[in-house]
């Protein structure tokens, strides 16, 4: 049987590739560009780099301290206090002239910061019973008031800022006049009542006109009231120095007008007071001078005649008020008069 002739075999073409691929293909080499949040997330932190950067700048470059009294800086150097105690007295100082500063560039949590520094720098110098010139508390005042001026209406800063005051104040206090109270009452140990020696009086109850107890001394175990329109006196109390360490040490001394107000007239008149606690608010104080008594200010009215703070503590407001009392007391003056 005869066959026809065969046709060559023709070999096949590749297969072409698909859509699909062909797509991997062109696309697998080239990059992709970035999502356009991602553009704008570069740009924004680079904007905030050189923000930061040139910030930096110009507080390295353009601010300078704010700069003190010469002849304060000078009287402070050169004091015999301040040649013992140079370096702590300079790093409060330092402290507060940072908070200057931060003021100053409108950082306030950073000038709150510092002047919080200076409080705890101020309270370490009390404990270990250091001294001071007097031209070191006016230095600190005068730099206090400046890191508060370019921003007097911050609540915030006003606060932390007579929190400082106050224990410039109480550290002005600790060293100031006779030796201070009894280490028991420094730390807060409970003081056992001590009664009266059958020579020294009690002024619990109302004493006899013009009687004295030995030396001027006076013990008191209970808080007084004095009458409005009345003056109280070393001839009411019985001597000159009332000792009220066996009273518990909240309990007031005198009892304050309820009112607050000078207007009631009330007056304590050359008297030294011992122990416990005293709020000044609403009477008339003439030649008084507090021991170790804890003083309470709430932000009344107040009439200081030469009153002396010795080895007292401080409970103060820390409005404008309580700030212009305790920077009184801080720069030794002994009247002042808040209506």
């Amino acid at each position: 049987m005869t066959s026809g002739p065969t046709t060559p075999e023709v070999p096949s073409a590749p297969e072409a590739p698909s859509a699909y691929r062909r797509h991997r293909v062109r696309h697998r080499h080239r990059k992709h560009p970035a999502p356009p949040f991602a553009r704008a997330a570069v740009i924004a932190l680079a904007a905030i780099l050189v923000g930061i950067f040139a910030w930096r700048a110009v507080r390295f470059f353009l601010h300078r301290p704010v700069p003190r009294d010469p002849s304060l800086q000078s009287a402070l150097d050169t004091s015999d206090a301040a040649r013992r105690s140079d370096f702590w007295q300079h790093q409060i100082l330092e402290s507060i002239d940072a908070a200057v500063e931060e003021s100053q560039l409108d950082n306030i949590t950073g000038a709150e910061m510092d002047v919080d520094r200076a409080t705890s720098l101020l309270e370490a110098a009390r404990i270990e019973a250091r001294t001071a010139a007097p031209e070191f508390f006016e230095l600190a005042i005068a730099a206090l008031d400046a890191a508060l001026r370019p921003h007097s209406n911050s609540a915030r800063l006003i606060e932390h800022v007579t929190l400082t005051r106050i224990e410039l104040a109480q550290f002005h206090s600790s060293f100031t006049g006779a030796p201070g109270p009894t280490p028991a009452a420094v730390t807060g140990a409970s003081l056992s009542p001590v009664p009266p020696s059958p020579e020294v009086k009690t002024a619990a109850e109302p004493l006899p006109p013009n009687s004295r107890a030995k030396d001027g001394h006076v013990m008191l175990q209970m808080p007084r009231s004095i009458a409005a329109n009345h003056i109280f006196n070393p001839a009411d109390a019985g001597g000159e120095w009332i000792d009220a360490t066996p009273m518990p040490q909240r309990a007031e001394i005198f009892l304050p007008p309820a009112t607050r107000l000078l207007v009631d007239n009330v007056r304590v008149r050359n008297l030294t007071i011992e122990g416990a606690s005293q709020t000044l608010d609403g009477i008339h104080w003439g030649n008084v001078t507090f021991v170790g008594t804890r003083v309470r200010y709430e932000s009344g009215e107040v009439d200081l005649h030469d009153v002396r703070f010795e080895h007292c503590t401080f409970g103060f407001t820390t409005d404008e008020r309580g700030a212009r009392l305790a920077t009184a007391i801080a720069l030794g003056q002994s009247s002042i008069v808040i209506n």
